[in-house]
């Protein structure tokens, strides 16, 4: 049977994706050859589907109009073939081989990745073929389709309103819909150009809540056959076509891309690559890293980015400048606080959010945003980068300075200093106020750590955060002693002794290669 896998092209993701479906394949032992099929993207559905949709009751309707339409050009070229043929989305994952059966006109093969709790059929499968339990066709990403009822479904898009495909194929309007369990496929949910995470005050979502919860009669039947949903499935949102950059000489050498990626030219100059969301403590955790590994110092080496990078950018960044990248989180809730309230909204951007009025910011779906922002970064740079790629929090650039330099020691190989100077901490005026408590309703966040508690204990935030700590930062520190521009003096006043531009404190010879070109800071 031929296969098709739809896949965006111009996404990375998307494309890295793509190719562990095939992989998955080749390891269950699926043997037929999977031919790229080109996503349609959201600039140009409008052109395939004309027809009447309901597509901007969604929060992102050009995607599912895109989504829509690749699937629609995959009819068409089912009945072009005049045979059979098993359609994919790039997420999908074979966990076993697909069943030589002789199925009627559709059937699916994928476990469905969610559940619509208004309209669920508690209803015990059995193994095997059968006409598909629940009413809407919810594992869209992998199906088998038959010529006669491609034509049906192509007839049927000019008359009938569109939605969502997995909704618009449904079992009462086309009751030869069938599924084979066990599912031989699964959705690999890291990321989604199309589903978005809904505030908990939505009503599929409060009916979601409903039905699983623990003293609900249906959750054990959710828990049977569907205990995927009860974890977050689509993790974070990516763009069906990534924003293009627009970078301008703002002056000799150094490139901007609006409110995005700061960089070096040429490509080669960039060795050092700092990642953040906005009001994370980048430019902090920037300055500890520079007093303590001269090899850093220079300016000149450092590009900066608030978004994921394309590989137009990454694969010179690593092919040429062999880039060190340090990921910069922080605690979400510090940064939504941060944003709102005492960055007088200067890093708070129309096109960073869902949604930028006042009464959404101080709602879980806010500070999941922003969670996720920060995890989209993590997830993006460590694939992309891997052993090159240290995740360090800003929380320990200021408190357990240790921990922090040791993970980025291990990407430059080599020893820090063990400096803390005082001049980082001017560049850090937003991130030593506040206390996010008394700024969020405790349901408000116990909700949001309740959806990002794998998130919270990752990363050792905990439920009351570490704001608690800032009160004591500059105990025993060198913070008192005024800072000049002048590597030297800094080291000096630091209790590294410098003898004819030779140090002796340490017992590695070595530091006198590492500093004695080095004059500013």
């Amino acid at each position: 049977m031929k296969t098709f896998i739809i896949t965006l092209l111009q996404n990375n993701n998307s494309v890295e994706s793509a190719k562990r479906a095939r992989q998955s394949a080749v390891d269950v032992g699926y043997r037929e050859s999977i031919e790229t099929f080109e996503a349609i993207t959201p600039d140009l559905w409008e052109e395939i589907l004309p027809y009447d949709n309901n597509f901007d009751n969604y929060a992102r309707p050009d995607n599912v109009g895109a989504c829509f339409a690749s699937h629609y050009l995959l009819w068409q070229k089912c009945i072009e073939l005049g045979e059979p043929i098993l359609i994919l989305e790039h997420d999908a994952i074979f966990v076993d081989n697909i069943p030589d059966i002789d199925f009627d006109m559709c059937v699916n093969f994928g476990r469905p990745s969610y559940i619509r709790p208004y309209e669920m059929t508690y209803k015990e499968p059995i193994e095997g073929l059968q006409s598909t339990i629940q009413h809407h066709f919810l594992g869209h990403h992998a199906y088998a389709i038959k010529p006669q009822a491609a034509k049906i479904l192509c007839n049927d898009v000019k008359y009938r309103e569109l939605s969502p495909n997995d909704i618009w194929m449904n079992l009462a309007t086309y009751p030869w819909l069938q599924e084979y369990i066990p599912y031989p496929i699964v959705a690999d949910t890291l990321f989604s150009t199309i589903q978005t995470s809904l505030d908990e005050a939505t009503p599929v979502i409060k009916k979601f809540a409903e039905v699983t919860k623990p003293n609900s009669p249906e959750r054990a039947y959710v828990e049977k056959y569907f205990p995927q949903v009860l974890t977050p499935q689509s993790q974070r949102h990516i763009e069906a076509v990534p924003r293009k950059e627009n970078f301008v000489e703002i002056r000799p050498g150094y490139l901007q891309d609006d409110i995005y990626t700061w960089m070096q030219k040429p490509i080669e100059n960039n060795k050092y690559l700092i990642v953040s969301w906005r009001l994370s403590g980048s430019e902090f955790g920037k300055e500890v890293l520079r007093e303590n590994f001269p090899e850093v110092v220079s300016q000149d080496l450092w590009a900066k980015t608030h978004t994921t990078l394309g590989e137009n950018i990454t694969k010179p960044f690593i092919e040429k400048a062999k880039t060190k990248v340090f990921v910069i989180i922080t605690d979400p809730r510090e940064i939504a606080m941060n944003l709102i309230y005492f960055d007088n909204r200067i890093h708070l951007h129309d096109i960073d959010y869902e949604n930028v009025f006042f009464d959404t910011f101080k709602s879980v779906k806010f500070l999941n945003e922003i969670a996720q922002k920060q995890l989209n970064l993590i997830s993006h740079y460590r694939e992309v980068f891997g052993d090159n790629c240290a995740v360090l929090r800003y929380e320990d650039a200021v408190h357990n300075q240790e921990a922090f330099l040791e993970h980025a020691s291990n990407v430059l190989g080599v020893a820090p200093l063990g400096i803390d100077d005082a001049k980082k901490y001017k560049r850090s005026i937003y991130k030593n106020v506040g206390d996010f408590a008394q700024f969020f309703d405790k349901e408000i966040l116990d909700k949001h750590s309740e959806d990002y508690q794998w998130f919270y204990d990752e990363y050792g935030y905990g439920k009351q955060g570490l704001q608690h700590l800032r009160y004591d930062w500059h105990s025993g520190s060198s913070s008192y002693f005024e800072a000049t521009d002048n590597y030297k003096d800094m080291l000096k006043r630091n209790g590294v002794r410098l003898i004819n531009d030779c140090c002796f404190t340490y017992p590695d010879k070595g530091l006198y290669n590492r500093t004695k070109n080095i004059n500013g800071f």
